[in-house]
């Protein structure tokens, strides 16, 4: 007959192994991806020819100044009538 557990060790894992794991799980998910990961790369390599990634950059590091601007635009009567518009 098996004898009782008294104790309970915790498995530990190591800072290695738990990298490891982690790069394991990071290439599973790339393999599982690929197609959509590579036609994500061939857009953002037209964007950033194009100059759209710059242009986001910007838009991003002035994004507070954007919003204020973007706000007061379309707070405007011609921006209601245009949406007005286009939902009807």
């Amino acid at each position: 007959m098996a004898k009782a557990i008294k104790t309970i060790r915790k498995q530990t894992v190591t800072d290695e192994e738990k990298r490891r794991q982690d790069l394991e799980e990071i290439e599973t998910a790339l393999l599982n991806n690929k197609d959509a990961i590579l036609e994500s790369l061939h857009i953002l390599h037209h964007m950033n020819e194009r100059g759209v990634l710059a242009l986001l950059r910007g838009l991003f590091g002035q994004g507070d100044k954007v919003m204020d601007i973007m706000v007061k635009k379309a707070d405007t009567p011609e921006t209601a009538n245009t949406l007005k518009n286009l939902c009807s």
